[in-house]
């Protein structure tokens, strides 16, 4: 049985030395077998876990990744795989054809590497759930955030060796 939001306990406490206006506050979700004292630091209370739901407003994101990006996601698989087909041909083999080629890659890979995860948070509505342990939230910093932006930036440098070669 998967945890619900009503599993987890709701913490807020601030870090202030003065109590004034300088305080940062915390609010965080902890699990339900967490026992609460009051010899806990701020260090302890912050769990190895990540929160989707504080990196982007939710009421955005979740349309967005949860409903937009499959559609793009199928269309981009769709017309880079054809694209793929056709430049591979024995007589499409060029030069150009090969940059052409590695671009609509490089642009399939952009989405489909965050696509899992992007369909785990936000298309089957898991965005609330604290993506635990702590190597899943480096695998989904991984594939969500350095993958695509290697491929987008070869995409990049692609488009202008193209320029370059024409």
């Amino acid at each position: 049985m998967y945890p619900t939001m009503s599993n987890y306990i709701l913490i807020e406490y601030s870090n202030s030395s003065d109590g004034g206006a300088a305080s940062l506050n915390f609010t965080t979700l902890l699990p339900p077998n967490i026992t609460l004292d009051s010899n806990l630091t701020a260090d302890q209370l912050i769990p190895d876990y990540l929160n989707v739901t504080r990196e982007l407003p939710i009421q955005y994101a979740q349309p967005m990744y949860g409903y937009v990006m499959p559609l793009l996601l199928l269309i981009t698989i769709v017309a880079n795989t054809l694209i793929v087909v056709v430049l591979s041909k024995r007589h499409m083999r060029t030069p150009t054809n090969a940059v052409l080629m590695a671009m609509a890659l490089s642009d399939m890979f952009t989405l489909l590497f965050p696509a899992p995860w992007l369909f785990y948070m936000y298309t089957f509505g898991n965005h609330y759930k604290p993506l635990s342990p702590v190597g899943a939230c480096y695998a989904w910093n991984v594939m969500n955030e350095v993958i695509p932006a290697l491929f987008h930036t070869a995409s990049i440098w692609l488009t202008l060796a193209l320029a370059v070669q024409r």
